[in-house]
Parts: C-alpha cells; sequence; structure tokens
C-alpha cells in the first residue's frame, strides 16, 4: 500500500531543527544517529536519521554476504519494541523479495525476507533518511544476514542508507544520487569488485 503522506510544512520546519538535539552518533556505517517523534492526526510519526557516510563499492560488497537483483513482491509493516530500555516501539518493514539473479553469495531460495527500519503501521509513520523497499520495484539489494538479531533469520541492508539501487529504466537508482549508474555498471564494479 503506497500512501502519499502529507504534513503541513510547519510541522517540519518546527520538529527538523529539533532532530539534532536527540543525536544518538558512533561510526557504524548504517547508526541511527537521531529519532523524533511527534503526534499527527491519529497515528504517532517519527523521523529516524540514519548515518549515511559515503561506502564505496568495494567496501559494500566485502560488507555483503548476498548481493541480489530481485522484484518486491509485497511489504508488510509493524511496530516492535526492540528492548526495554526504548518506551515507543519502532517501525520496521518486512518486504518479501522474489530472486532474479544472484550476483555474490550462496543462493537463498527463490524468495528471500529483508526487513528494514522504516514504514507505515496502524499506529505509527516511520520516515527514514534511507531506502525502503515498495512493492513492485525491482532493486538490487547488498545484504546481510542476520541470523541472531530481532527477526531472524532475515536479511538485513547493509545500510540503511544506501544498501539498495532502486531500477528504472536500466539506471540503478541510489538513495546517495552520486551513487547512481547503469545497471550493467553497477553489476560489472560489483564483480571486478567480489574478484579483488
Amino acid at each position: 500500500m503506497n500512501k502519499k503522506i502529507f504534513i503541513p510544512i510547519f510541522v517540519l520546519v518546527a520538529i527538523i531543527p529539533a532532530i539534532g538535539l536527540l543525536s544518538e552518533s558512533n561510526d557504524d556505517t548504517a547508526t541511527m544517529i537521531s529519532k523524533m517523534i511527534v503526534p499527527h492526526n491519529d497515528k504517532t510519526i517519527s523521523f529516524v536519521d540514519f548515518d549515511s557516510r559515503a561506502m564505496d563499492l568495494p567496501e559494500a560488497v566485502d560488507r555483503s554476504t548476498l548481493i541480489i537483483i530481485g522484484t518486491v513482491l509485497d511489504t508488510h509493516s509493524f511496530d516492535k519494541k526492540i528492548n526495554l530500555s526504548h518506551e515507543e516501539p519502532w517501525t520496521f518493514t518486512i518486504a518479501n523479495v522474489m530472486v532474479d539473479d544472484i550476483l555474490k553469495g550462496d543462493n537463498p531460495g527463490k524468495v528471500i525476507q529483508v526487513s528494514m527500519i522504516g514504514g507505515e503501521s496502524d499506529e505509527r509513520i516511520a520516515l527514514v533518511s534511507g531506502s525502503l523497499a515498495k512493492e513492485k520495484e525491482r532493486v538490487v539489494m547488498f545484504l546481510e544476514l542476520d541470523e541472531d538479531g530481532v527477526f531472524a533469520p532475515h536479511y538485513n541492508l547493509i545500510t540503511q542508507a544506501g544498501g539498495m539501487y532502486t531500477i528504472q529504466d536500466n539506471i540503478a537508482e541510489n538513495y546517495d544520487e552520486s551513487k547512481s549508474m547503469q545497471l550493467d555498471r553497477l553489476v560489472e564494479s560489483v564483480s571486478i569488485a567480489i574478484q579483488r
């Protein structure tokens, strides 16, 4: 379900400058650096900002246990408390992704589940500064297997802020626009990085 979310501009102007006040930084590439929660109509909206430090392609390939080209079949968002120290639950999206091609890693099967922070649940909307898979999108995903985490065994993007490319007209578009490129070039670059 892809609904457009309307947030009055005065809410964004009031909220976004405050986000920096809630920083929780460290050097991990996929680290959540801030989270701001505001009420809006019948739902709570949270803005989750990730550390989007540039990760070069060889580093992304090395960190990934699985790199696929696939099609997002469907997504489901829900809320879950991840530990007792957080008062508010987090909103997560699980995407069922059909594997069309494997660029790195062992065959995981025809359909895999990928968990991501963000999405729209019954009670919350979590907007993220990063990639969030949408139904029917063709994607290139850089993944790591999560065998011990909240939703194990699922795959996670190696970094929410850049671990996924969406494919449009043979262009692989990344959240970081400077990394977008022709799909064929991305596939070739991944192959070269694996061989190093």
